[in-house]
């Protein structure tokens, strides 16, 4: 009897053709990836300044106000007094030179914050016209706040709210005149530290 490699070299190649076959179907699907891009805006924080917590505004169980970085440019609330103008139950009281006095509910408003991080503030607020362009908000917590600030005060808490980057490169500049040899000069420029835009 005659033995013939044909049928050994048949049962190989059959053993191994499903093994090429999935590796070009692999190759196939590789090539055929599309890269996908993900693109978000961040939207508006909610307010912390009360409670601490990821609250709605309308979920907050204290009266809050809120002046958006949109209510700055659109009354040309350039200072922090303009600003708290802006907000209903507030007295601004300027005082010679630059000092500045804040009422609410017939109490001096004493407690201050930045980003929910209180400042100390033994004397009052005497910031006088601090420049607002650099706040994203500012916050007006009324009532006692004894959550974050310990006993809390009767008239209330500001929470100046700082701008943060944005995901993507861009700024604004702007030029104030005006009466009174008033002029004002402002940047903004956010640039992104990675190509992704995280941070």
């Amino acid at each position: 009897m005659k033995f013939t490699q044909l049928p050994v070299a048949t049962a190989i190649l059959c053993a191994l053709f499903p093994q090429i076959s999935f590796a070009e179907q692999t190759a196939d699907v590789e090539a055929k990836l599309e890269k996908i891009e993900i693109v978000g805006i961040r939207q508006n924080r909610i307010s912390e300044g009360a409670t601490g917590l990821a609250l709605e505004i309308d979920e907050t169980p204290q009266s809050i106000s809120v002046i958006s970085a949109e209510q700055l440019k659109n009354y040309s609330a350039f200072n922090i007094n303009d600003a708290l103008r802006l907000a209903p139950g507030i007295n601004v009281e300027e005082w010679e030179t630059n000092r500045t006095n804040y009422t609410s509910r017939g109490f001096e408003i004493k407690n201050t914050q930045i980003d929910g991080v209180g400042l100390p503030n033994d004397w009052g607020i005497v910031t006088g016209a601090m420049e607002a362009y650099g706040y994203e908000k500012i916050e007006v917590i009324r009532g006692a706040n004894g959550l974050l600030t310990g006993v809390g005060n009767a008239s209330g808490t500001l929470n100046y709210v700082r701008k943060r980057p944005k995901n993507e490169n861009g700024g604004e500049i702007g030029v104030s005149v005006g009466s009174w040899d008033f002029k004002r000069l402002q940047a903004d420029y956010s640039l992104l530290l990675t190509e992704s835009g995280s941070w």
